[in-house]
Order: structure tokens, then sequence, then C-alpha cells
């Protein structure tokens, strides 16, 4: 049966409703949207003319959103509600296909975790006695030359003809609504896309086979790359090969995120830093959620100064504000900043310098500037307003 044909499957509707609501991260919102949505069929009317073979999706939303800590913008695709929906059920429904990934490849895949992911890595003797490469593909997801992934696809896809002929249909068109504008532009698999995350794995597939069979120390989680080697000409050797590989592609590597790393020095991954049995975030993830900090902290300072707030209002709203990012409190099944690291992380190393900068921060709050006055609020004040030390909090969850 084809995937296309499960589309008018109430009972695989129902499946893919509790799948979403136990495995993943929605708000509350979102969960009421969606329960709706399938118990009163709203997918029928759409689901029907793609069976019947006369839909035609709409002309995708492109907009540009800020990359996490930094000045720079992402472009992302959207469809409308409707069409999202029967693209997630899609994506969810060719979750028979994740065999024909290999191991080494984590991202976007069911039952496979961050957590997973870099204790791979670490299972390997002598990790700490082997030189890395890591490497980052530039703009990966909106790069992928559709012409060179179809081959790839149909051959995963050869037992759904139908299934194809609606990807296939839906990668070549090559319109975006910029601005309420209708532009032809190469759209590669549409960044921000259900489906995308599931082309991306396809894409580089070879790559991955390529390691795994080799019995290479390899991972990779969608444009993110690293490979180790017991000395540096074979990390060379392999670092020329995803060179070759990469270029064919027509992909382009971020020069920004290449390293090279020695044995026994540090080495990065997805946000993490592992060196020598120790596990801790990663330089830049500190970097980018102390820049967030700053900015935020700044933006309320005037915005106290404007509307004449007090102090203590403003530090409980800079309090909110980093509870939510951190810990989501008000909806635990969020993938938050700390279900993503505290999982993984074995050191509150880099978690106590994040702490005391904020502190410093929603202390600056009080004159805009740093001096000594900023002192006269006290921690166990800032406690009293809702704040909550990600030592402590990295505590308590090691406890559950």
């Amino acid at each position: 049966m084809s995937v296309i044909d499960l589309l008018l499957n109430k009972d695989k509707w129902k499946e893919f409703l509790e799948y979403k609501l136990t495995k993943s991260h929605l708000s509350k919102v979102e969960e009421q949207n969606l329960i709706e949505y399938i118990n009163h069929e709203k997918f029928l009317e759409v689901a029907s003319s793609i069976v019947n073979g006369t839909y035609t999706f709409s002309i995708p939303k492109k907009v540009f959103i800020n990359k996490s800590g930094t000045n720079k913008k992402r472009a992302i695709y959207t469809f409308d509600e409707n069409e999202n929906i029967i693209l997630k059920f899609i994506l969810f429904c060719m979750s028979k296909y994740d065999a024909v990934f290999c191991s080494n490849c984590f991202s976007f895949r069911k039952n496979l975790t961050i957590k997973h992911a870099i204790f791979t890595m670490l299972d390997k003797e002598n990790i700490d006695g082997h030189y890395a490469y890591k490497v980052d593909i530039q703009n990966y997801f909106n790069s992928i030359n559709v012409d060179k992934l179809l081959p790839m696809l149909k051959s995963i896809l050869r037992d759904d003809n139908r299934l194809f002929a609606l990807l296939e249909n839906l990668l070549r068109s090559d319109k975006a609504m910029v601005n309420g504008e209708v532009v032809c532009e190469k759209r590669g698999v549409m960044a921000g896309t259900p489906i995308s995350t599931f082309l991306a794995n396809v894409y580089l597939s070879d790559l991955d086979e390529y390691f795994w069979q080799n019995n290479i120390h390899y991972a990779r989680y969608s444009d993110d790359i690293i490979v180790f080697a017991e000395s540096i000409e074979k990390l060379e050797e392999y670092k020329q090969y995803i060179y070759s590989v990469i270029g064919k592609k027509d992909l382009t590597i971020n020069p920004s995120k290449e390293s090279i790393y020695l044995p026994h020095q540090p080495w990065h991954f997805l946000g993490f830093e592992y060196c020598n049995g120790i596990i801790d975030l990663s330089d830049v993830t500190v970097q980018k959620i102390k820049a967030k900090i700053r900015r935020k902290a700044r933006a309320l300072y005037r915005w106290k100064i404007r509307n004449n707030k007090t102090t203590e209002h403003t530090i409980k709203v800079m309090i909110r504000v980093f509870n939510n990012k951190f810990y989501r409190e008000f909806n635990t099944k969020d993938l938050t900043w700390c279900k993503w690291f505290f999982p993984t992380i074995t050191s509150t190393k880099k978690l106590s310098d994040i702490d005391k900068y904020l502190v410093q921060y929603m202390r600056y709050l009080s004159t805009g500037k740093f001096s000594k006055l900023n002192y006269k609020i006290s921690y166990a004040q800032l406690k009293s307003l809702g704040y909550k030390s990600l030592v402590n909090e990295y505590y308590k969850y090691r406890k559950k």
C-alpha cells in the first residue's frame, strides 16, 4: 500500500495523533489544534485530492529568522497549516524507510537523541587519543541539488511510485512567496518544512554509508559532521573524502565552522564540548546564550526607563523570559534548552558561568550600569522573584 493511500486511513491518523501527543514537543495550543483537526477529519478534503492525483501544493512562504546568538538570518519555508499537517503525517508514515539510513546518522530519527550521538562517539577505545575533524555545511537544506537528490529518493521509494511522484512535484516547483510577491528560485528541500528533514538525511546518506562500511568513527547530525582518526594522515584522508563528496553534491563547507582537534584536546559537536571524559557545553553555546542575556537586559532596561517601570518588575520580566527559554515551565513537553543539554552533560562548570552572567545582568537592570550599587539586590531577592539557577536545576534533573 502506498503512503498516499494512508492519507484516508482514519486509524493511521489516530496513530499519528497519539504519537505527536506523546513523543513530540507541542505547545498546549498546538496540541488542541491537532486534536480538533484530526477528530473533525479536516484532512479529508486535501487528502482526497492527493489520493486522486488532482492536488497541487500552494506556493510556500519564505521568511527569514534570526540565527541563534548571531545577527545573521536564515531562510525557512512554510506551507499553509493544512498542508503542513498533511506533510507531517506523510513524514510519520515514511518512518518505515528509516532503516535505509546508517547508524552514524542521528538527525531527526525516531528513538535517537543527541545523547545517543554523543555517547556513541565516546564508545570507542582510546577516543581521547584520537584526532578529530568537524565540519558544517553552509545553508545545507536550501542548497541541496534537487536533480541529484531525486534519483537517490527514487531508489529508496522504489516500492511507492505515487509517493515519489508527489514529492518530485513538490521539489521541482521553483516558486516561493517573499514579502507578498511570487519569486522563482532554487529552494533545495525547503528548510522548515516537515519533509525536509528526511530528504536532508537522504542527500548525504552515501557519505554516511562510506564511513559506516569502512568502520570509520564518524557521526552526522544533518549538516554537522565529525570524524575521528588515529593519525593526522588518516584524518587528512577522511577530510579530503568529505570535501570531494560535498563538492560533487554542489554544497559548500562553512569555513568558520571547520575544526581539527588534536588528541586530548577538547572537541565540539552539536553545542557540546568533550575533553578527557568530561562533557560540557561548548564555548559557542555559552557565547550564544550570553549574547541573548546581554541583548535582552539592555532592551529591558530601555523599556523600564521609557515606561517608568520598577526594577523589581523589570527583573521579573527578565526571569520569566529565561525561565521560559531554559525550562519552559508551563509546558513540560517542549524541547527546551535544558532538555537538549541536561541529559548529556556531565559537568556544571559552564552552567555556573551562565548563572553568574545572568545574575550580573539582572542586577544591571537596577542602574543600567555595572556598579557596586547593583549588589543591593541580593541573591535571595532574585530567587524570591522566581530566578532558578541552572546548576541547581541540573542537579534536580539528575536526581530524577
